[in-house]
């Protein structure tokens, strides 16, 4: 590795190591796989919990991504306090529920998360 790239090595819960790149050109913009427009400098000030509400945003599921990583890219680390609870208590939640809620086929056990779907599906769909 050259001077100007420094890493941290960690394990994943299921044993795999991976790389956080940190302070490196090949890091910049790039958050666990999101491609955004913060910077270096932005990426360095996120907090350890907003870190981790971003890695568990990730679903692997296309009809939550389009929604969790368009939140993500765009608004969630200036969104107020309230909203950053709401987004992670989302994420939080398993994906057949969560689909259940984004399709509108049973709602949310709180109105505020039903506030916030119906937020991030503004997002997207306008």
């Amino acid at each position: 590795m050259s001077g100007m790239f420094k890493s941290a090595k960690s394990a994943d819960a299921f044993g795999h190591f991976y790389e956080i790149p940190r302070n490196s050109v090949d890091a910049s913009g790039k958050l666990f796989g999101f491609i955004t427009n913060w910077g270096n400098s932005m990426t360095d000030d996120i907090s350890l919990e907003e870190r981790k509400v971003i890695y568990r945003a990730r679903r692997g599921l296309k009809e939550l991504d389009v929604y969790f990583d368009l939140y993500v890219k765009n608004y969630y680390l200036n969104a107020e306090p309230f909203e950053k609870q709401m987004f992670a208590e989302l994420v939080e939640q398993e994906d057949p529920d969560l689909l259940d809620w984004f399709m509108e086929v049973s709602e949310p056990p709180r109105p505020e998360l039903k506030d916030f779907i119906k937020k991030l599906k503004f997002y997207v769909h306008g």
